[in-house]
C-alpha cells in the first residue's frame, strides 16, 4: 500500500490536552458509545513499542505487514516483530518518552449474524497527543461491511486544537470517513466540554465479568426470550425497551454468578436470589428458567404475570423496613430499578446472612424514608452524587462495593455489586447494630411526615411482629394513582386547548391542501410556540390544575397528539392520520393493537378554522 497524503477532516479549537485525552480514551475504550454495530471490545494486548529509524515509522510498518482476515493476534505481534518493531523489556531501566503505546483490541458485533469481530490497532505517545488508529479484519469469512474503518486515521492535538486526521486522501468521501467526520468527531468534542464533576463516574462497561463471553450470552438469550417477550408484551410500556434491558441484565447476573461459582470452587451451585420490586417479573423468569431459584416481590401484580408458568414465583407484598423482610436462604438480593426501595437493598441483603450478596441498579433516587434524594452539591450531577450516597450506605452496612456500567438501553445504567464483606462473620450481630442506628440516624423526618408514614404502613406494621429498622419509612400505594393528565376535568383542558390553538393559528402559515370538491384550497397549518411561551400565557387558576397532574402541559398535549405534535421542547398543529397510514402502521406493528378507524370524531373538521386539511374518505377520522 503507497503512502498518500494525509488529509484533516475536522478541527475543533480546545485549550487543554487533557479535556482531549479524557474525549479519546473514553471512546478508545469504549467505542461502543459512538458506533452501535459494536457491542464491546476486549483489549488483547498492550506494550511500549517503538522502530529502530523512527518510531512513527510503526504505522508505515503495519500498513505494510501482509496480515489477513484470519490473522490471530500472536500472529499480527509475530508480523510486527519480523518487520522490525521492538517491544521493551519490562525490567529496562530507557525512558519510555522513547517509546509508543500499542495496543490491540477485539471489537465484539451487536449482530453476529451481520458483522464479525475486528482487531483495532492503537499507537499513542507516552503522553498522548496523537492516538493512530488502524482495523483489521479478524476471523475467516468475507465481510462486505465492517465494523470499523479498516484504513488508518488519527485524532491529535496541536497548537490547541483537536484534529481528525485520515491517512489516505483515497479514503476521504468513503462511508467511514464521513461516519468519523459527521458521528465520532462531534461526539469527541461534546465530551471534551464536559465538566468530569457534572458526568457520571468514570467506569468502563463490563468491568466485573468477561466481554466476549457477555457479548456470545446476550445473544443467546435474546434469540431464546427477547422475541417471543416482545410480541405478546401486554404490558402498556415499550416491550422494545423493557424486554432487551432484562434480557441483559440477566445476561450479566448469570456471568457475574458465574465468576462467583469458579471463584468459590463450586462448578454445580446455582445461586438463589429475592427480586425486591420486581415489577413486570420478567427477570425473575429468565433466572429462574436458567436453572437458579428465586422469588420476585413487588406491591402490586402486573398483567404480565398471569403468562408465566407456575414455576415462576411471583409475590404481592408491601415492603415494611424490619426483620420480616429478610431472606436467610437467598445467596443474593436483586434491586432493579427499585425506586424508593433502593437504599433499602444493601441492608436487607446484609441483616439477611452474612453470605448474602447483592446487585443494585439504581435509577430514581429516593432515601430512607422513601422520599426523593435531594441533591447536596450544585456542581454535581444529581445521580452522581446519589451513585456515592448509596455506595456510603452499602460500606455502612459492611460490603467492599464496585460499580460496574451495563449494557443496556437506559440513560441509568450504573450498577453496584456487594459480593464480598469488610468484616470478619464473628462481627456480624455487632454490625447489624450498627446498620439499625445508622438508619435510624439518616431517616430523621419532620413529625409531620412521620404521620404519613405510619398511617401508609400500619396494616402491614400489624401483620409482622418483628422489630422494626425505622418508623419513618413511606411504602408505596399498592393501587397505582393515574396522574398522566387523562383525569383532569374536561373543561379544564379543553380551556387550555383552545388557548393553544389560538396560539399556534396567530400567525398566518398557508398550504395548499385539496378540498371536499377536489379543488385546492388554502388551509393554516399554524406556527411552532415554545412550551415556556405557552405555559406563561396560560391563566395561574389552570396551570394549578396542571400541577396535580404528572407531566403537566407537555403531558396534556402530547395526549392530544391528533391535535398537537410536541417536539424538542415545541409544540405545532398536527396533521390528521390517513386511513393508509392508520393502516400502514398496523402491518408494521408486531404488538397487533386493534385498528380503529373513523370512530372518533375529526377535531380539525369540527373546530379548525379551516376544516380538516384532508377530506372524508382520506381522513381516519370521522368527518
Amino acid at each position: 500500500m503507497e503512502s498518500s497524503p494525509d488529509v484533516i477532516l475536522c478541527r475543533s479549537p480546545l485549550e487543554d490536552i487533557s479535556q482531549y485525552q479524557q474525549a479519546v480514551e473514553r471512546w478508545h475504550r469504549n467505542p461502543h458509545y459512538v458506533n452501535r454495530r459494536i457491542s464491546t471490545s476486549v483489549p488483547l494486548f498492550t506494550a511500549k513499542v517503538q522502530h529502530p529509524e523512527r518510531s512513527h515509522d510503526l504505522l508505515g510498518l503495519i500498513i505494510k505487514c501482509e496480515m489477513t482476515s484470519d490473522m490471530e493476534i500472536t500472529c499480527v505481534i509475530d508480523s510486527l516483530k519480523q518487520n522490525g518493531m521492538v517491544i521493551k523489556n519490562e525490567n529496562s531501566s530507557e525512558d519510555d518518552t522513547n517509546y509508543l503505546n500499542l495496543e490491540i483490541r477485539k471489537l465484539l458485533p451487536r449482530y453476529n449474524k451481520v458483522f464479525k469481530e475486528m482487531l483495532q490497532i492503537t499507537i499513542s505517545d507516552s503522553i498522548p497527543s496523537e492516538y493512530i488508529f488502524i482495523g483489521l479484519p479478524y476471523g475467516k469469512g468475507v465481510i462486505s461491511s465492517p465494523l470499523a474503518p479498516v484504513y488508518p486515521f488519527s485524532i491529535q492535538f496541536v497548537n490547541e486544537e483537536m484534529l481528525l486526521v485520515i491517512f489516505g486522501i483515497n479514503a476521504v468521501n468513503d462511508k467511514a470517513a464521513i461516519w468519523l467526520k459527521e458521528c465520532l468527531f462531534p461526539k469527541l468534542q461534546r465530551w471534551s466540554e464536559e465538566n468530569p464533576n457534572q458526568s457520571s463516574p468514570g467506569i468502563e462497561s463490563l468491568s466485573l465479568i468477561y466481554a466476549d463471553q457477555y457479548s456470545v450470552l446476550y445473544q443467546n438469550l435474546k434469540e431464546k426470550y427477547g422475541q417471543k417477550f416482545v410480541e405478546i408484551w401486554p404490558e402498556r410500556t415499550d416491550p422494545q425497551k423493557f424486554v432487551y434491558e432484562d434480557v441483559a441484565i440477566a445476561t450479566y447476573l448469570l456471568l457475574l454468578w458465574e465468576a462467583q461459582r469458579s471463584q468459590q470452587n463450586r462448578p454445580n451451585w446455582k445461586q438463589s436470589f429475592v427480586d425486591m420490586g420486581c415489577g413486570n417479573g420478567l427477570l425473575v423468569y429468565i433466572l429462574n428458567s436458567e436453572g437458579h431459584p428465586g422469588l420476585g416481590v413487588d406491591v402490586r401484580k402486573r398483567g404480565i404475570w398471569d403468562l408465566y408458568p407456575s414455576s415462576t414465583q411471583l409475590k404481592v407484598q408491601t415492603f415494611v423496613p424490619s426483620n420480616c423482610n429478610t431472606f436467610p436462604e437467598a445467596d443474593w438480593i436483586i434491586g432493579n430499578h427499585s425506586d424508593e426501595l433502593t437504599p433499602w437493598i444493601p441492608v436487607i441483603a446484609s441483616k439477611s446472612s452474612y453470605k448474602c450478596s447483592f446487585f443494585l441498579l439504581p435509577c430514581c433516587a429516593y432515601v430512607f424514608s422513601g422520599r426523593k434524594y435531594q441533591r447536596q452539591d450544585s456542581s454535581r450531577s444529581q445521580y452522581s452524587e446519589y451513585l456515592d450516597y448509596i455506595k456510603t450506605i452499602c460500606e455502612k452496612c459492611g460490603f467492599i462495593t464496585k460499580f460496574d456500567r451495563l449494557k443496556i438501553p437506559s440513560t441509568k445504567r450504573i450498577c453496584l455489586v456487594g459480593s464480598e464483606r469488610n468484616y470478619l462473620e464473628n462481627n456480624f450481630k455487632d454490625k447489624q447494630r450498627e446498620i439499625i442506628e445508622f438508619i435510624q440516624t439518616c431517616s430523621e423526618v419532620p413529625e409531620e411526615s412521620s404521620k404519613i408514614s405510619s398511617e401508609s404502613t400500619h396494616s402491614s406494621i400489624d401483620s409482622c411482629s418483628s422489630e422494626m429498622w425505622t418508623s419513618h419509612f413511606i411504602a408505596r400505594e399498592a393501587k397505582e394513582e393515574v396522574r398522566n393528565c387523562t383525569k383532569i376535568k374536561e373543561g379544564i383542558s379543553n380551556k387550555i386547548i383552545d388557548i393553544v390553538v389560538q396560539m399556534l393559528l396567530a400567525e398566518n402559515n398557508l398550504i395548499p391542501v385539496k378540498g371536499e370538491d377536489g379543488k385546492e384550497k388554502m388551509w393554516n397549518a399554524g406556527c411552532c410556540v415554545k412550551l415556556g411561551d405557552v405555559a406563561a400565557s396560560l391563566p395561574k387558576k389552570l396551570l394549578l390544575e396542571l400541577k396535580k397532574e404528572c407531566g403537566g402541559l407537555q403531558t396534556l398535549l402530547r395526549n392530544n397528539h391528533e391535535i398537537f405534535s410536541v417536539i424538542s421542547g415545541s409544540v405545532k398543529l398536527s396533521r390528521p392520520t390517513t386511513v393508509e397510514e392508520k393502516v400502514s402502521r398496523f402491518k408494521n406493528n408486531k404488538r397487533k393493537v386493534e385498528i380503529k378507524l373513523k370512530q372518533k370524531p375529526c377535531w380539525f373538521f369540527n373546530f379548525h378554522p379551516d376544516g380538516c386539511p384532508l377530506n372524508t374518505e382520506e381522513c381516519s377520522f370521522c368527518h
